[in-house]
């Protein structure tokens, strides 16, 4: 399906538990909840569930059809002082399970190390593609608004390193390579594919990269779909976030 820029609404939920009496904000949701629901068992079990704790705080980017306002896509983005406010746990935080101990000390270290220069990291996770927009997600427009909007999302919400999963099975691991994040490494051994929770135990590898340090491409698509992120429709609650403890 082909779209022009004038087409498509870009709108940001975040906090939707402190919003939960707005009745703008709860009608977003739903139908932000119905997305992940068709988008998810058009692909997968219908026992997988796309939803968490974490859905009730985080940052949902979600791309609109600007005429019927019918949902195109949605991901969202968790920060790991905003798991700290809520007393929750990153979603990385179990994955000793699933990393070999050499890893999980390696991203235990990249975390400790930017919460002690009070920086923020975030894990991005649950894209999810409108069934009714078949096709759209394997679009070159697709690949390059996406990477814009994430990007935007975290200069606008002040946040230094991205982590998340590349599934090699649907080649998301090359997709997610042209935005300059990496493997984790433990002495330039890169992680290979390991099945993990977060995404319905399919194969997949942890990626992480300081947003100062991203491709040019990745800040290139900021730049071009920053008008459309600028005008964004914005139901966001900010807050004072803890320091590193």
């Amino acid at each position: 399906m082909d779209f022009n820029l004038s087409d498509l609404q870009v709108v940001v939920v975040s906090s939707f538990f402190d919003q939960i009496d707005d009745p703008r904000v709860s009608e977003l949701f739903v139908n932000l909840l119905k997305l992940k629901k068709s988008g998810y068992q058009s692909k997968h079990s219908n026992r997988f569930l796309p939803v968490g704790t974490h859905d009730f705080f985080g940052h949902h980017l979600i791309l609109c059809h600007k005429k019927s306002f019918e949902p195109i896509l949605c991901a969202k983005i968790i920060s790991y002082k905003t798991c700290q406010y809520y007393n929750t746990d990153f979603p990385l935080s179990d994955l000793g399970n699933f990393l070999l101990v050499d890893q999980k000390r390696e991203l235990e270290k990249i975390i400790h190390e930017r919460l002690l220069r009070d920086k923020d990291i975030t894990y991005s996770g649950g894209l999810t593609i409108n069934p009714v927009f078949k096709g759209f997600g394997s679009s070159p427009l697709f690949k390059d608004i996406y990477t814009g909007l994430h990007y935007l999302a975290h200069l606008t919400f002040d946040y230094s390193t991205m982590m998340g999963f590349a599934l090699p099975k649907v080649g998301t691991d090359i997709f997610f390579r042209t935005w300059g994040v990496k493997p984790l490494e433990v002495n330039g051994v890169p992680m290979q594919p390991t099945p993990t929770p977060f995404v319905n135990g399919i194969d997949s590898i942890l990626v992480w990269g300081d947003v100062e340090n991203l491709s040019e491409y990745k800040k290139d698509m900021g730049k071009r779909y920053g008008a459309l992120w600028e005008d964004r429709i914005d139901f966001s609650v900010r807050r004072v976030l803890p320091k590193a403890a």
